[in-house]
């Protein structure tokens, strides 16, 4: 979990007490993404020192996360990563998309780079990125643009929609897209065609829809004042099924567990009953993305500055569902603007111009 420019481990096994394992390092990364035992953080360039890009970290050892390696940098200014496989991409807004070979983790590899968009929020299934941009106008607007990496050295932009003024977050699960469209409430693309993608259905929220994740046809959106669960079975006709009223700004899903984030709390969620949410547990921890790193939770936390060590990267364990354990806590160079993680890789967007690697194994 990111954390004020640390990378927090936690064991959550017993979510009613979690145990911080280990503080590391952070680099001030704005976002995060987990593959296998690595962990990627992306850290911007306007903190100093100069040490904007992608790192990586190798937390196979919760208690002793190490940095392997990294792509530093002012030519990496990242606001958020998204990973598959060996490739991760970076949003640089200025910049564009960045795409990053890290099949080599100590040395991740910059070798594309999609020039004159000003890309924000990223998505990556396969060989196919996605990313929002802003249109200027009166009113603006965001386009999501969907990206060929068949040939990663050279992205290609196939595919166009407009979402509508805004997009906090994109998650992708087989032929969808949700985008949590703040004020637009929950959009739902389909991209099974990537020339065409269309927006195929929409649902307002109480409040403004600030994350998203979804599962076995359920979307939980979290709106800043409470967590909706919205049934997505018939993609063109979502529907509110149930709510949990908490300050809540991203969520994750694994199962019957959603766990969710709102700067200071985790919080864990059974949705066994998607009518009825119930609250399983609350722990006390900076956090402002998280993603799940298999069993474990992980967590990024921006820094309000560079001395900021709050900040960083969380790991917990929460296999005991009200009885969270923290792992570990590991500082970022940047400050942390999402998180991405699988089984056993943590991947962080850190607005030093990094993306910060993570191992997350055993």
């Amino acid at each position: 979990m990111l954390d004020g420019g640390l990378l927090k481990i936690i064991d959550v096994s017993n979510p009613a007490a979690p145990l911080l394992l280990s503080t590391t390092d952070g680099f001030a990364s704005v976002a995060i993404a987990v593959s296998g035992t690595q962990a990627f953080l992306a850290s911007p360039s306007s903190i100093p020192p100069p040490e904007g890009g992608l790192y990586v970290l190798d937390v196979s050892s919760a208690t002793a996360p190490t940095m392997l390696g990294g792509a530093h940098g002012g030519q990496y200014p990242t606001a958020d990563v998204a990973v598959a496989g060996s490739m991760a991409v970076l949003s640089g807004q200025g910049t564009g998309m960045q795409v990053m070979d890290v099949s080599t983790p100590s040395a991740p590899n910059l070798i594309g780079v999609l020039s004159g968009y000003g890309v924000q929020r990223v998505a990556l299934a396969g060989h196919t990125a996605y990313g929002t941009v802003t249109v200027q106008g009166n009113p603006s607007h965001v386009d999501l643009v969907v990206v060929d990496l068949t040939v990663p050295t050279s992205p290609t932009v196939i595919g166009r929609v407009t979402l509508g003024a805004d997009a906090k977050q994109l998650r992708v699960v087989g032929s969808l897209l949700y985008v949590a469209a703040g004020n637009g409430g929950l959009q739902i693309v389909d991209v099974s065609s990537p020339t065409s993608p269309r927006v195929i259905g929409a649902i307002g929220m109480p409040s403004t829809a600030y994350g998203v994740t979804a599962a076995n046809g359920y979307a939980y959106v979290a709106d800043l004042t409470s967590v909706q669960v919205v049934n997505v079975s018939t993609p063109s006709r979502p529907v509110i099924v149930g709510s949990l009223t908490a300050t809540a700004t991203a969520a994750a899903v694994t199962g019957s567990r959603l766990y969710v984030v709102n700067g200071s709390q985790l919080l864990t969620i059974d949705v066994t009953n998607p009518a009825s949410p119930l609250l399983l547990s609350t722990t006390t921890v900076r956090a402002d993305y998280v993603d799940m790193c298999g069993t474990l939770v992980c967590a990024g936390a921006r820094a309000l500055n560079h001395s900021d060590v709050g900040g960083g990267l969380y790991v917990l364990d929460l296999s005991v569902p009200t009885t969270p354990q923290m792992l570990s806590h590991v500082i970022v160079p940047g400050t942390i603007g999402g998180v991405a993680a699988n089984s056993s890789m943590l991947y962080a967007a850190d607005n030093a111009g990094m993306i910060d690697i993570v191992s997350l194994g055993p």
